[in-house]
């Protein structure tokens, strides 16, 4: 019996968490194709989140010194 990682191993324990061969793509360009794409993906949300989050706290900083120049003034 072998206990290694090898992949008859993996595939007779969790044959539900096996992928079909068909799913991923043959070449390499591919699959390097998707990877890239998927973590451009990544970086886009994180990008979108940050800078809303940074807007919201501009937007907030305004309003607090706005409120401090008003109060300042009148």
């Amino acid at each position: 019996m072998n206990y290694g990682m090898s992949s008859d191993v993996l595939q007779t324990t969790h044959p539900e968490r096996q992928l079909p061969n068909d799913a991923w793509p043959k070449d390499n360009f591919s699959y390097s194709y998707v990877r890239a794409s998927v973590c451009c993906y990544d970086q886009m949300m994180f990008l979108c989140l940050t800078s809303g989050l940074l807007l919201q706290l501009l937007m907030h900083m305004g309003r607090k010194f706005a409120s401090v120049v008003r109060s300042v003034l009148l």
